[in-house]
């Protein structure tokens, strides 16, 4: 077996409680920006809560969000550039959890895209991180031999 450079933590689980709740609050907006919310979606949200180590009060806050959301720009703000950043990694990831990207979440992921001071064309990288990281997860799958609705036509695209 080969020497491992292991695992880094991400940069969500470095940040402040308050750092987190931004990022989290604005992943929210994603989530209800086309108007339904999923189970992909929430899922996805859910996960990040728990990345984010969230105390259990703080998760119901942002439960909160996704009947009553905040404002945007309050909630960017109130963010620093980095943690703007790694929002728009997380919200192009929720966005594509449902399997289609819908133009209200990639209108609201530009927004903070220009917070952030970065191009639009970030989507278009990310969007492309995205799909290699489901064939990555899909190939895990079939490695030890279990596969979801949708591997193999993942597998096979280019």
């Amino acid at each position: 077996m080969g020497e491992g450079v292991g695992l880094l933590p991400d940069l969500l689980e470095t940040l402040d409680v308050e750092e987190k709740k931004g990022v989290l609050a604005l992943l929210t907006l994603v989530c209800a920006s086309d108007g339904e919310l999923v189970r992909e979606e929430m899922a996805a949200l859910e996960a990040k809560m728990g990345q984010a180590l969230m105390h259990p009060e703080n998760r119901r806050e942002i439960r909160q969000m996704l009947r009553r959301p905040p404002i945007i720009e309050e909630v960017i703000a109130e963010m620093d550039e980095n943690s703007l950043r790694l929002a728009i990694r997380d919200a192009v990831l929720i966005a594509a959890s449902d399997g289609e990207y819908h133009e209200k979440e990639l209108v609201l992921i530009k927004k903070i895209i220009s917070a952030a001071g970065l191009e639009n064309r970030v989507i278009d990288e990310l969007t492309s991180w995205v799909d290699e990281l489901w064939k990555i997860q899909a190939k895990g799958r079939a490695i030890v031999g279990v596969s979801l609705p949708g591997d193999e036509r993942v597998l096979s695209s280019r």
